[in-house]
Formats: structure tokens, sequence, C-alpha cells
């Protein structure tokens, strides 16, 4: 985010539940938490905004903006995949220890993902460690099929795959943090390869 306000964006960031400074939401579930994301994309702007979200917050965020396409105008979606993990992360030992994230991690592993047919409109760029578990080679090939057969001439997507990186570390890599700062400032990221 640090990367993004150095580059003269106006950055907002939204805790889910039980994460950084929000409190947890004992009735949470993926249609409330992207009801509340897009109440807060509402409030900041009147325009559509770049939506970033990472693992979890990449999947919600993919959802918001296929509901709410006229919101979002890039979306920036790492440690994403096409599939929910979240059944097999709660089965790995010491992955979220902190009770009220097992705790909603546990209702959201039930729920079915991607929700439904629609796919997103807006240009995307997908990254994700060579290491990450969670997001696969397989899952942008997924995005980007899904992409095609909603519209043949689709809007731009871009992949990065960082090496020796996984789904904790990815996050801190440099060439990450200037592919996402390239994508959304309209220019073509120079590392990022597999369209």
């Amino acid at each position: 985010m640090s990367s993004l306000a150095a580059e003269g964006f106006h950055v907002w960031s939204v805790d889910l539940p039980a994460h950084g400074k929000a409190a947890p939401a004992p009735l949470a579930n993926r249609e409330s938490l992207c009801r509340e994301i897009i109440g807060h994309a509402r409030s900041i702007s009147t325009e559509p905004i770049h939506a970033v979200g990472y693992s979890l917050g990449a999947q919600l965020v993919y959802q918001c903006a296929a509901q709410d396409p006229a919101l979002f105008s890039h979306l920036l979606l790492g440690g994403f995949s096409m599939v929910n993990r979240l059944p097999a992360a709660l089965d790995a030992p010491g992955f979220l220890v902190a009770p009220a994230q097992r705790d909603l991690a546990e209702r959201l592993a039930s729920e079915q993902f991607p929700p439904g047919p629609t796919v997103p409109c807006q240009p995307a760029l997908l990254f994700s460690g060579a290491d990450d578990a969670w997001s696969t080679p397989g899952d942008h090939a997924a995005f980007l099929a899904r992409r095609r057969r909603h519209d043949r001439s689709g809007p731009p997507t871009d992949v990065h795959v960082e090496p020796r990186r996984d789904h904790v570390n990815v996050v801190t890599s440099k060439r990450v943090r200037q592919a996402a700062v390239e994508f959304l400032a309209g220019r073509t990221p120079g590392a990022a390869h597999g369209h």
C-alpha cells in the first residue's frame, strides 16, 4: 500500500472481520462482506476506483467487481484462487490459529467460489508467488478461460508470478509492488508474464 501511496494514489484499506483493527463478525458470510466492501467503496468516491485484494480479499474483490462493475475500474488480485481453498487451509497445522479468524474461515469454508456465472469485466492483474500452494497457475488459467467465455474480446489481464515466493512473502517483493504500480497507473507491467 505504501508503494501505491508513494505514486500518488489515494489509498483506503478495509480490514475483514477479525483482521487488523476490525472486530469479529459472528454472522459474516461472503455476501455480507461484499455488501460491506461495496458500501465502503461508494462512500469514498463517486468515480470508479481501483480495487486491491489479497487471498480471501482477492476473491471478495472478484465477487464485488462482478456484482457492481460500474464501481470498480481496475482489479489487482494477489494470491488469488478460483476455488475455495479454506477447507484445506483449516486442516493445515499452525494455520489460522487466532480463534476469531478461524471462526470466520470455518463459516466461509462451506461457501462455493466463484459465485455464479458472472465474471468481472475490469482490467485485472493477477499476481502470486511461484511457491504459493493457494494460488496456482491453474487458477490463473481458469480466470482467463472464464473471461474468454464471457467476452471474446475480453478486458486486458496480466499475470505476474514471482519466483521463489510463497503465499506469505510475495507481497514483500519489489518486482510485485512495481508491477502493481505500473498496472494501476496504466503502464505495462515490465515484470509481468504469462498473459
